[in-house]
């Protein structure tokens, strides 16, 4: 036990663990903020409501799922890079990701305001409409998780627990506009 006790208190006394305990709490925080989003969602909005809503946040996390990706292996690149200290070269890669990212948004975005009637049919939303601004909101979070790789990379634990904070309470409080 006292070996155990030890090792924890050198991990609670390092970054790692300060860090480790920052996205922790942010990762909780963003659990609860999507429990309050499901909540409200269930408790404003009515059957059929929920069920085009739903289907258009199913739709944006197959759309951002290759972003999920792209976080994983921006983290492992911009931890690399760091690491063999070239920062201007992270300062590149995060402008150049974050452009290409943008891209891919502004071309998801573009596809889904030409597409939005078939769109609408395939997933039974009564307002086409609905699906571009689905496809904004998938946008956002295509080009998010890209930039959190970089984040995450070059170990500014802080700025990623904000960022995971942010979208998570922006989707809490985008369902209140939905209560009628």
């Amino acid at each position: 036990m006292g070996r155990f006790k030890a090792v924890f208190r050198r991990l609670v006394a390092s970054d790692v663990g300060r860090d480790g305990a920052l996205v922790l709490v942010a990762t909780v925080a963003v659990s609860v903020a999507n429990f309050l989003f499901y909540s409200l969602a269930g408790r404003f909005v009515d059957v059929v409501g929920y069920g085009a809503l739903m289907s258009l946040v199913s739709l944006a996390l197959i759309v951002t799922a290759p972003a999920m990706v792209a976080q994983n292996t921006l983290g492992k690149l911009t931890a690399d890079i760091v690491a063999a200290g070239d920062l201007a070269v992270v300062g590149s890669l995060a402008r150049k990701v974050f452009s290409g990212a943008l891209v891919v948004a502004a071309a998801l975005f573009a596809a889904a305001l030409v597409l939005r009637e078939p769109l609408a049919h395939l997933v039974h939303v009564a307002d086409p409409l609905l699906i571009p601004l689905a496809a904004l909101a998938a946008a956002a979070t295509f080009v998010v998780p890209i930039q959190r790789g970089v984040l995450q990379g070059h170990g500014r634990f802080g700025d990623l627990a904000l960022s995971m904070l942010l979208e998570a309470v922006t989707r809490m409080v985008a369902i209140v506009p939905l209560a009628r």
